[in-house]
């Protein structure tokens, strides 16, 4: 699998222990990924909303195992 950080954002990483990858999922992608972790009651369940001082919310769910509700894109040939 080709690396797809750039050198910058690699670097980052290594210093900061995180980086962003703008762009890394298809919009596809993020809405799947984003209605199985709505929809999914078990993974509701799990979300903790965090505001910070200007009072923007960040959602996080600690989840480590998928359930049935996030399927995997159909491949044509």
């Amino acid at each position: 699998m080709p690396n797809v950080l750039s050198a910058a954002q690699t670097a980052e990483f290594n210093y900061k222990g995180f980086t962003y990858a703008r762009g890394l999922f298809a919009p596809d992608e993020v809405r799947l990924l984003t209605g199985a972790m709505e929809q999914d009651p078990a993974v509701r369940a799990s979300i903790l909303d965090r505001r910070d001082a200007e009072g923007r919310s960040t959602r996080i769910a600690l989840w480590n195992r998928a359930g049935d509700t996030a399927k995997e894109p159909e491949i044509k040939p």
